[in-house]
């Protein structure tokens, strides 16, 4: 997703991405608190059964278990830009968080089947951007002696 806001009535593609699982995993459960500047329209979950919706709360699971050892897209979500997106405001963020009921994300380690906790993390939409100056390594190892 593009950091800066998007005409309003625009469609852009999320990303869901279980990272730093150090496991293999069967399910996931989690939602979406999407910003006002964002409006869900269809999840798109490349698993092999899931009840629920990102805006919610989905539980998604997979026949074959998923090597948490490296980055897995377990969902994609559709959002619409509703045009209240204002760069000039505070950032506005799309934080994920625990299924119905639950405070965080949770996972289905295997073979054991055993749930633990994940983090969800958050994303700024509308982010202040960061200065940067052009210079030399030179300039830089000056500033220290």
């Amino acid at each position: 997703m593009s950091e800066y806001c998007k005409a309003a009535a625009t469609f852009d593609t999320l990303e869901v991405v279980a990272q730093n699982f150090n496991t293999w995993f069967v399910g996931v459960d989690f939602s979406i608190n999407y910003s006002d500047a964002l409006l869900w329209y269809e999840d798109i979950v490349p698993a092999d059964l899931w009840i629920g919706s990102s805006e919610y709360g989905i539980a998604i699971v997979w026949q074959i278990p998923q090597n948490g050892f490296n980055p897995i897209v377990v969902l994609r979500t559709s959002v619409l830009w509703t045009g209240t997106c204002h760069c000039g405001a505070p950032p506005q963020v799309v934080t994920v968080g625990g299924y119905i009921g639950l405070p965080h994300p949770m996972a289905v380690r295997w073979p054991d089947y055993q749930e633990f906790d994940v983090l969800g993390a958050t994303s700024s939409i509308c982010a202040e951007p960061v200065s940067v100056h052009s210079t030399t390594w030179g300039s830089i190892k000056a500033l220290y002696r």
